[in-house]
């Protein structure tokens, strides 16, 4: 838990005797900037893990504590956030595909504590932790009607493997309300125009996102992205075009 934090281990030294010394003596610190942000109740539940064995948690001594228990997925939570998710999930499905593209990109930039509700959803959801979801474990511990996810799924399904994988859950079940400004168009749109030419074609997303070419070296599937929002038939989505994706009030409700 204190490396997933910090990224560093709780016990270092200079030298391995360093090292060992204070491993046995438990001597560590919270002095790097990200502990600031970190909770009392994480760092409470830190410390007793980080403990000399007989003062040590146990398995359920942990699971017990209140920063465990505030995470917890509880009947009122489920039965808010899911229906707002699957919701979010039916929506998505009918962007174009480079909204989509798009959103993805903003949910690859996000802090892990902005997705914390799609997130714990998923993880709900996942009932054997494989991390992709599957018709039957969306239809174990959803009210929805079996033809309803089939369709949210097969949508989803973007890469035809049979499941809904996590970023793919995270993208289209985010409530991206407030958090998609003007500024991270623009973010996104120099992102994607990686000659800086004020526009981008099927080339730039090939080399951004994936090279698959048919027999004529042409990607048929990137032409097609570009085409759906290629107003002009230039081959190019300019930036004019490019916001015309998010004028609609979908991707924000």
């Amino acid at each position: 838990m204190y490396i997933l934090i910090c990224g560093c281990p709780p016990f270092y030294g200079d030298s391995e005797t360093d090292t060992i010394c204070k491993i046995l003596d438990f001597e560590y610190n919270y002095d790097l900037d990200i502990w600031n942000v970190v909770t009392p109740e994480l760092r409470d539940i830190i410390d007793h893990l980080l403990a000399p064995q007989d003062q040590r948690y146990d398995a359920e001594d942990a699971l017990n504590h209140p920063w465990i228990k505030k995470h917890e997925l509880d009947d009122a939570v489920l039965s808010k956030d899911l229906p707002n998710q699957l919701g979010r999930l039916e929506k998505f499905q009918k962007y174009q595909t480079l909204k989509k593209i798009i959103l993805t990109y903003f949910c690859s930039r996000l802090q892990d504590s902005k997705i914390i509700a799609e997130a714990d959803i998923f993880a709900f959801l996942d009932k054997n932790n494989d991390g992709v979801l599957s018709i039957d474990e969306l239809k174990s511990s959803t009210n929805c009607e079996s033809k309803d996810l089939s369709e949210i799924k097969k949508a989803m399904d973007a890469d035809k493997k049979d499941g809904i994988y996590y970023t793919e859950w995270l993208t289209a079940a985010k409530d991206w309300s407030g958090i998609i400004d003007s500024n991270k168009i623009r973010e996104a749109f120099n992102a994607f125009d990686i000659h800086s030419s004020g526009k981008f074609g099927w080339e730039e997303l090939r080399d951004l996102l994936g090279n698959e070419q048919d027999e004529n070296n042409v990607s048929k599937v990137w032409k097609e992205v570009i085409n759906e929002v290629d107003t002009n038939s230039d081959g190019k989505v300019d930036f004019e075009e490019f916001q015309k994706l998010f004028e609609s009030k979908l991707v924000f409700e």
